[in-house]
C-alpha cells in the first residue's frame, strides 16, 4: 500500500470473479470511471469504437476503490507494448492521467475540474505477460486545486515501473 492509502477497508468493485470477467471487467473498469469523471464534450464526440477498441486490449485482473483511491491489476498484453516489448509509455500515461483524475473527482465537491499538470516519472520497463498494479490515492483537495499520485508497479518483482502525480483546478461556474 502506498504511504497516502487510507487505512480502511478497499472493497471490489464487481462481485463476480475477476479471473473470469476478462474484457468484460475491462467495460465495467470504464463505465465506472465515465461515472466517477464523466466524459467532456469532445470525447463523447469520438467514435464509439474507441472504448470497445481499448477494452478489448485491456484485461484487468483485480479492481478495487473507495472514496480518494483506486487499485487495479492489469496484464501487459502485446497490443499494449511498444517495440521493445515492454508497456508503452503513452498507456501508462493515459491509465495515471484517468485514475488520478478519477480518483480525484470520487472525493471533490466541485463538478467541474480541469487537469492542469500531469507529471510521470518512467523508471523500467514491464515485458510482455507481466501482471501491472496501478494505485491512485488523492495526496490534498483544497477549494480550488487537487492533487493525486499514481504509482505503477511490476506485481512479480515489485519493482516500481512509473510515478505519476496529476494536479486538478476547480473551474468556477459563470454566474452570467
Amino acid at each position: 500500500m502506498a504511504s497516502g492509502s487510507g487505512s480502511g477497508k478497499m472493497e471490489p468493485l464487481w462481485a463476480e470473479d475477476p479471473e473470469e470477467a476478462g474484457s468484460k471487467l475491462g467495460a465495467l473498469w470504464l463505465s465506472r470511471i465515465a461515472q466517477i469523471a464523466p466524459p467532456s464534450l469532445s470525447q463523447q464526440a469520438l467514435p464509439a469504437f474507441l472504448p470497445a477498441l481499448l477494452c478489448r486490449a485491456l484485461s484487468f485482473h483485480r479492481c478495487r476503490s473507495q472514496p480518494g483511491h483506486l487499485f487495479f491489476t492489469l496484464t501487459v498484453s502485446p497490443a499494449l507494448s511498444n517495440r521493445y516489448t515492454t508497456l508503452h509509455g503513452g498507456v501508462i500515461g493515459s491509465l495515471v492521467e484517468t485514475l488520478g483524475c478519477a480518483a480525484i473527482r470520487s472525493v471533490a465537491k466541485s463538478t467541474s475540474w480541469s487537469v492542469t499538470d500531469i507529471s510521470i516519472s518512467y523508471i523500467a520497463g514491464t515485458p510482455i505477460k507481466e501482471e501491472v498494479e496501478f494505485e491512485a490515492w488523492v495526496l490534498r483537495v483544497g477549494k480550488m486545486i487537487a492533487v493525486a499520485a499514481v504509482d505503477v508497479k511490476n506485481k512479480n518483482s515489485a519493482k516500481v515501473a512509473a510515478q505519476g502525480r496529476v494536479t486538478m483546478c476547480s473551474n468556477p461556474l459563470s454566474k452570467l
